[in-house]
């Protein structure tokens, strides 16, 4: 194929692709997921509502009792099923009591025959009864668990304060994390262009962000080690490492693995935590 010929059907592929993607654009529309949100009468069964996440400790009881009974029935000893066949019939009725609107996805008359087998020592009927029972519970959480966690088991960050160690003033966690956000990029920016002063100057605004940061985490953690796990020793040690290691003569490579650390360890790592969910509350919440 001579020169001009090869130009002239490469211009002609490109053109006839270019058109296909620009069609292909212009078609496209986004893909739209449902998903259904549990009743509104759950949330008081969820902190702050309540003082307890009593929700949340009745699916672990249900979840206990009917292990229990698939234990003894694996074992073949009926005299430890009416035990926990009689807790289970118990519990599972509280579900509609708890929240009236889910009143026909469960199936009492299953629990009771349950219940009655356990009780005759009918083993066949037990785990026949045990395994419908079981079904009401997966067609719910196939529902409804991931919106109800999405909902009531992840963070609320918009009602958390977070104090401006420097200004001494309040400020709403969104407003605090665009900080953050903006020192993280000053330190890339600066880096990259050679001003190591401004670079190192953002490096101490940011370690003062995620220190008012820190103080907010026992909001709802309890105990040292989850605020250690991303705004611990480790965290500020690289901060300085950072710091020191924007200076002349400078090594890219150094700064460069610190600031990854920083990234992955601390942002990354709460961000993977908490983010997810908290996002996607954000859009689910009426």
């Amino acid at each position: 194929m001579k020169g001009s010929h090869f130009f002239a059907f490469t211009a002609m592929v490109i053109a006839a692709f270019a058109g296909i993607t620009s069609a292909g654009a212009e078609d496209w529309k986004p893909e739209v997921a449902s998903i259904e949100l549990p009743p509104a009468s759950i949330a008081r069964w969820y902190k702050p509502q309540n003082e307890r996440q009593v929700w949340l400790h009745a699916m672990f009881g249900l979840r206990t009792e009917l292990g229990a009974i698939k234990l003894y029935l694996d074992r073949g000893e009926p005299a430890g099923l009416s035990k926990w066949a009689n807790a289970l019939q118990e519990r599972y009725a509280e579900i509609p009591e708890m929240v009236p609107e889910w009143k026909e996805e469960v199936d009492l008359a299953v629990a009771q025959a349950l219940y009655d087998a356990a009780v005759a020592g009918d083993m066949e009927s037990v785990k026949k009864n045990a395994e419908r029972l079981e079904q009401t519970c997966q067609r719910c959480h196939e529902r409804w668990a991931a919106s109800t966690a999405a909902l009531y088991r992840s963070p609320d960050f918009s009602q958390l304060k977070v104090k401006n160690s420097r200004s001494g003033e309040e400020e709403g966690y969104a407003e605090a994390m665009r900080e953050v956000s903006r020192s993280i990029v000053e330190i890339k920016v600066f880096r990259a262009d050679g001003d190591l002063k401004t670079a190192r100057s953002a490096v101490g605004d940011l370690e003062a962000q995620l220190r008012d940061l820190g103080e907010n985490c026992g909001e709802c953690h309890r105990d040292a080690v989850s605020k250690e796990r991303f705004l611990g020793r480790d965290a500020f040690d690289n901060l300085k490492e950072l710091a020191s290691s924007l200076t002349e003569p400078h090594d890219p490579r150094r700064s460069g693995q610190a600031l990854g650390k920083l990234g992955a360890g601390v942002c990354g790592g709460c961000h993977g935590v908490h983010r997810g969910l908290s996002d996607l509350r954000n859009r689910l919440a009426p």
